[in-house]
């Protein structure tokens, strides 16, 4: 545990000079940090960290025109419009900076650290 808190708030804070960053996503990429790395020790591992980690990035630029991490990328016939609320959207940081991203990031730690619950000693060591 304490080597993902070790790596997460580094990247978290590493997207802080990132374009349109705030608090609010520099709190949601250490979540992610913290998603990737329960991945990374999953039976995974690196692939399966590394694939996510591409898998949201690409999905955010190529499919949806969003912002990723706060950098715009051009896809043609794809028009991305954050909402009013950054809060809820992310705003011009994407949506990884909103309060939709951090609903999503903790459920998606909370399934996989439930389904270890079951095998307390091990699911951290293995």
């Amino acid at each position: 545990m304490a080597a993902m808190l070790l790596l997460s708030v580094p990247f978290g804070l590493a997207h802080l000079k990132n374009p349109s960053a705030t608090v609010f996503s520099t709190i949601n990429v250490i979540l992610a940090g913290a998603w990737l790395s329960f991945a990374f020790f999953s039976y995974g591992g690196m692939g399966y960290a590394w694939g996510l980690h591409f898998g949201w990035n690409a999905g955010l630029a190529l499919l949806f025109d969003a912002p990723v991490s706060g950098y715009r990328f051009q896809v043609p016939a794809v028009e991305y419009v954050p909402g009013r609320h950054g809060w809820v959207d992310g705003g011009a940081f994407g949506p990884e900076g909103g309060i939709a991203a951090t609903i999503v990031l903790i459920a998606g730690i909370l399934a996989v650290i439930g389904t270890r619950f079951t095998q307390p000693r091990t699911w951290l060591a293995g």
